[in-house]
């Protein structure tokens, strides 16, 4: 009977489903862990969704893999899916065994709405890593996802950070020839890194001022800034420069 249900809620036969709810069990999961919902929202069915979610179906319901329905939902691309989850109670920040977030998903499919929809959500970490160190960023980039990667980018995601294996967007724009992208990101790129590198010239100053005026512990922890940001942007000699500076205040 639990097949039967994850196919109308496959198929969006709301009618359907609320006969078979009358013997099943609204959150009952097939082979791989996944409920109807699961379904309903990896299908972009909306009424369906709603149905399900009506009867009491668990937003935070999740595989051996730990994806939930909000993960299928932003694979999906439909928004208005994500706000049912999102009014049903559903942890819109929940990650899978590989820390990806919707957002994540959302990228790789090149769901823009799904995007604009998730960071709206004043919790959201534009810039959160899954367990490679990846970012939305790096996964729309790597998949040549044009409007994904421009609505990140708008959405304040960073083209500096690298991955566990220290390659960055950019890398991966350049390896696999996705010109258009690898456009994109080099202009954010270089207004980035300007910011980046009058951050940490700021942080470098205030450090200095602050040793100057004894307060060692505010200074190492503005030095510190400074070596992180210079890091970021390339500056590896002015990174070793405050590095020298905090040794010398320890």
């Amino acid at each position: 009977m639990a097949a039967g249900l994850h196919a109308k809620a496959k198929a969006g036969d709301s009618s359907g489903l609320l006969a078979l709810l009358q013997e099943v069990e609204v959150d009952a999961k097939d082979a791989t862990g996944w409920t109807a919902l699961h379904w309903a929202a990896s299908r972009g069915r909306e009424e369906a969704a709603r149905t399900l979610l009506d009867n009491k179906a668990d937003p935070n319901a999740s595989n051996h893999l730990l994806w939930a329905p909000v993960h299928d939902a932003a694979r999906s691309g439909n928004p208005s899916i994500l706000k049912l989850l999102k009014e049903a109670g559903a942890d819109m920040l929940a990650k899978t065994d590989g820390d990806c977030t919707a957002l994540h998903f959302a990228a790789k499919y090149d769901r823009v709405d799904a995007i604009k929809f998730l960071l709206m959500d004043e919790k959201a970490d534009v810039n959160e890593r899954n367990k490679a160190g990846q970012t939305a960023l790096f996964i729309a980039s790597s998949h040549g996802n044009e409007a994904a990667v421009r609505a990140l980018v708008e959405g304040g995601a960073s083209v500096l950070i690298s991955d566990k294996a220290s390659r960055t967007p950019e890398d991966m724009a350049k390896k696999k020839q996705m010109h258009a992208v690898l456009s994109l990101l080099e202009e954010a790129g270089r207004r980035q890194r300007a910011e980046r590198l009058e951050e940490a010239e700021a942080s470098m100053k205030h450090a200095e001022d602050l040793e100057r005026a004894g307060r060692g512990e505010e200074a190492a922890e503005s030095y510190r800034e400074a070596r992180a940001s210079f890091e970021m942007v390339g500056e590896h000699e002015r990174a070793q420069a405050a590095t020298a500076r905090l040794q010398a205040l320890c």
